[in-house]
């Protein structure tokens, strides 16, 4: 979240990807080049009066007092104007199909300024899909098979190895637990 005004409105952070994958259109100013820099959108400078070059303080919500955050910084420096290539939603114009986002706005930071192994979103290209029609029965045939070879080949592995990864760091903790009641 980030404080406008007197309320809290939500975000979405989202890093910039090395690859160039879903790269925000740069409108003003320079994508961060530091963990401390930050991206936001041209809706967020006009409903808060902020500026390049401003700092933009978030509050990431914690579910547990014993838990880290994910952000290491909880400043950053207004760096740059960008249009999320993900919000096909146009709020100066004409209204999209559908809305991509639920947050009030999209800020980008480099994934250095990220201390997290859980991702909550994972973006693929599709093998020959730049040559294809997006709309086209080609391009949403090509793209069902894949999604059909993810959920039968890929999903049940992962959500395994996810499983086994929880229930291992559980079993640890109460193993440690265990021997500390019996040393006592």
């Amino acid at each position: 979240h980030t404080r406008v005004g007197e309320k809290n409105q939500s975000v979405s952070m989202k890093t910039i990807s090395a690859s160039g994958l879903n790269l925000p259109y740069l409108v003003e100013g320079e994508l961060p080049a530091n963990p401390d820099e930050i991206a936001v959108t041209s809706k967020f400078l006009e409903e808060t009066g902020c500026e390049i070059g401003d700092t933009l303080t978030i509050e990431e919500k914690l579910e547990d007092e014993d838990e880290e955050p994910n952000f290491l910084y909880t400043e950053y420096i207004i760096t740059a104007v960008v249009i999320d290539p993900m919000d096909i939603n146009n709020p100066q114009g004409a209204v999209s199909f559908r809305v991509s986002s639920t947050e009030d706005y999209n800020f980008f930071v480099l994934p250095e300024a990220v201390d997290s192994e859980v991702y909550t979103a994972v973006y693929l290209t599709l093998e020959g899909g730049k040559e294809m029609f997006c709309y086209s029965e080609e391009y949403e045939s090509r793209v069902a098979e894949v999604v059909a070879i993810i959920e039968d080949q890929i999903k049940e592995e992962r959500e395994q190895a996810r499983y086994d990864s929880l229930t291992g760091e559980a079993y640890e903790k109460l193993e440690d637990a265990e021997r500390e009641a019996a040393e006592e």
